[in-house]
């Protein structure tokens, strides 16, 4: 006579194949229970990266708004570098929530 599997039984074999194998490196342990998610860690990877990049480019920019005020351009340039301090604020802002 074969044996009922309850719920329970079922949740710990399917959740056994997730188990790292027992034993060895503890990087190559993280590496195995990391492995089916790796589409998400490298996006998640290159988001901070970028927003890396992003969040450098904003004193660039506040040094611009600065530069058109004192300058010699006056108040020619200060829309188009509003403009970009804004527009580098939300690029950075998308990425943060993409993280």
């Amino acid at each position: 006579m074969a044996q009922a599997t309850s719920p329970a039984q079922a949740r710990r074999v399917t959740t056994a194949k997730q188990e790292p194998p027992p034993g060895g490196a503890p990087l190559t342990r993280l590496l195995a229970l990391a492995f089916p998610y790796w589409p998400r860690l490298t996006a998640g990877g290159l988001m901070l990266v970028l927003n890396s990049f992003i969040t450098l480019a904003i004193p660039l920019t506040v040094q611009q708004l600065v530069d058109g005020i004192t300058g010699p351009h006056r108040m020619d340039s200060l829309g188009q570098s509003i403009l970009l301090l804004v527009a580098v604020s939300v690029i950075s802002a998308t990425l943060n929530f993409g993280q």
